[in-house]
């Protein structure tokens, strides 16, 4: 059997860490789209690399929080022994889609 040490198992698997994150940057992407790439081009006055680097360190500023939110959603949720075996024997890339999708649709 797997461990079941919930951290260990998805922030110390870097292959559930990055499906996590390429999830989760998917989810943020449509209003990181709709919302902010008006405002970095209309309201942020500077060369068009620096709107750019604008833009993704802003996508990182909403990235991380929103993937510690997942991570402690998903950690929250799994208050069963039902839930957690079923949440560790999926995969490496089955548990970070699981992550990164814990989140869509609240917002």
């Amino acid at each position: 059997m797997k461990s079941m040490n919930y951290f260990f198992e998805t922030v110390g698997n870097v292959k559930v860490v990055f499906y996590m994150l390429a999830t989760a940057y998917k989810n943020l992407m449509w209003p990181m789209v709709v919302i902010g790439v008006p405002i970095v081009f209309f309201g942020f006055k500077g060369t068009l690399f620096e709107q750019v680097v604008f833009f993704l360190l802003l996508t990182l500023v909403f990235l991380i929080p929103y993937s510690l939110a997942c991570l402690l959603a998903q950690y929250f949720s799994l208050n069963t022994p039902d839930k957690r075996k079923s949440f560790f024997n999926l995969d490496e890339k089955q548990k970070g889609h699981v992550l990164g999708d814990k989140l869509s649709g609240w917002w």
